[in-house]
């Protein structure tokens, strides 16, 4: 357990996400191959390097096979599921997506060490290299502003927080009608959340064509 080795004072844990039922992916994604591994246990195996524990979180129908828990109907109630069943004793607690199979020990280590540095949410990202169009959600299509790019993210995971403000944050969301599409969006409301040097080979499975990619990659 490399980073857990590193401190006396952090007991770091991980979950892992891959309880999506992969509507645009055309099945359960997770559960693919790629260089003969399975996607999620290939996320797995990374996750438990740096961390003292991990959670894997699935489809309900699968938690008893894959030694998971059982998935919420969204990401969010996913993640919160996930989290009952993190230690109290966890002092950062890293969210990453099953899906993204390239994330390494050293992307690991920047957002963890960010959180330990005083953060209270660590996420990598990397440069847009797009024109984003802001547009109206009366699905009309019409142009509300274009952002400058120089203050834009792609952010990725894993993501890691303080576990105090990641339990807070998912307290108060419980309620909400807004389904947040990251862990950050939530703790950011009222937390520091910074960005990392995030990785563009971190790329999240999310059509049949990312997983053509993806076996292209570890064939390399």
């Amino acid at each position: 357990m490399a980073l857990g080795e590193t401190t006396n004072t952090e007991v770091i844990w991980t979950i892992v996400v891959g309880a999506g039922a992969g509507t645009r992916f055309g099945g359960l994604k997770q559960y693919e191959t790629i260089g003969g591994r399975r996607i999620i246990d290939v996320s797995v195996a990374v996750a438990r390097e740096c961390s003292d524990g991990v959670v894997v979180v699935v489809p309900a129908d699968d938690a008893e096979r894959e030694q998971g828990v059982p998935g919420g109907a969204t990401r969010s109630a996913s993640v919160r599921a996930g989290l009952f069943a993190v230690p109290d004793e966890a002092t950062i607690i890293c969210v990453h997506d099953a899906a993204r199979p390239f994330a390494d020990v050293d992307l690991y280590h920047r957002v963890i060490d960010a959180v330990r540095a005083g953060a209270d949410g660590a996420v990598p990202g990397v440069e847009v290299t797009d024109t984003i169009k802001v547009v109206a959600d009366d699905h009309s299509g019409r142009v509300i502003s274009t952002p400058s790019r120089s203050t834009l993210t792609a952010v990725q995971t894993p993501q890691a927080f303080r576990a105090g403000a990641l339990r807070a944050a998912h307290d108060r969301n419980v309620e909400s009608t807004v389904s947040p599409t990251d862990d950050a969006m939530m703790v950011e409301r009222d937390g520091v959340v910074v960005v990392v040097a995030g990785d563009r080979r971190n790329r999240k499975i999310t059509t049949q064509e990312d997983l053509v990619w993806a076996r292209g990659e570890v064939e390399r």
